[in-house]
């Protein structure tokens, strides 16, 4: 059972909780200025490290589903998407 599940998380599988079904999940890449802002998806700060190489934040295991990303920084406007 273990094995089965390790591979269907290898092909990019999870259990939707929300539907009880199993689901292929996306990414998404965001790259944005200040890099130090805060990021939140659905109210929940993201942690993340920003690089000399990588100038931007990959967020896996996503579910088909809306989602609200919000950037925020000590002075300067929200950004919410």
């Amino acid at each position: 059972m273990v094995s089965a599940y390790l591979l269907l998380t290898a092909y990019g599988f999870i259990l939707d909780v929300n539907n009880f079904t199993l689901t292929k999940t996306g990414g998404l890449f965001l790259k944005f200025k200040p890099e130090d802002a805060t990021l939140k998806i659905n109210g929940k700060p993201r942690k993340f490290s920003a690089g000399l190489i990588n100038q931007g934040v990959l967020i896996k295991n996503l579910v088909p589903h809306s989602y609200k990303i919000t950037l925020s920084k000590k002075d300067f406007a929200d950004w919410n998407k």
